[in-house]
């Protein structure tokens, strides 16, 4: 599957089975710009429950809503698992302040290294969602 790229965010599926997700530049995003990475992660997902790792390197603001609704069950409904990997001062407060408000569902968790995060998501992976070929 080819890369979906959304006003703030580029989407993919790795090697490994795991969705990624990349900011685009510094945009705020917005409600409907949440509307719009769910949706893009989903259908990268395939149905199939998958971990994401978001890379923050590049965070920009959000508005609450926006925030709200990357918590939301709708938003977490194909995802087994988040990492956020930032080292920017903004990526850790976005990133705090969405684990703050996380109550229920995937378990989300803060990173300053991408390996790291990698090796974290990799206990979410089910069989089903390995890529045909990935290494486990």
């Amino acid at each position: 599957m080819e890369p979906i790229t959304t006003r703030t965010a580029r989407v993919w599926l790795s090697d490994e089975g795991i969705v990624q997700l990349q900011p685009l530049a510094r945009r705020e995003q917005t409600l409907e710009d949440a509307i719009e990475n769910v949706a893009a992660v989903a259908k990268t997902c395939a149905g199939t429950v998958r971990p994401l790792l978001i890379h923050f390197e590049a965070a920009a603001p959000q508005t609450p809503e926006c925030r709200a609704h990357y918590l939301s069950d709708e938003a977490l409904r194909a995802v087994a698992a988040v990492a956020i990997v930032t080292t920017s001062m903004l990526g850790r407060i976005v990133g705090n302040l969405m684990i703050g408000m996380h109550t229920r569902g995937a378990p989300v968790r803060l990173f300053e290294n991408n390996d790291k995060a990698l090796e974290w998501l990799k206990e979410f992976l089910t069989p089903s969602a390995r890529v045909s070929g990935a290494r486990p």
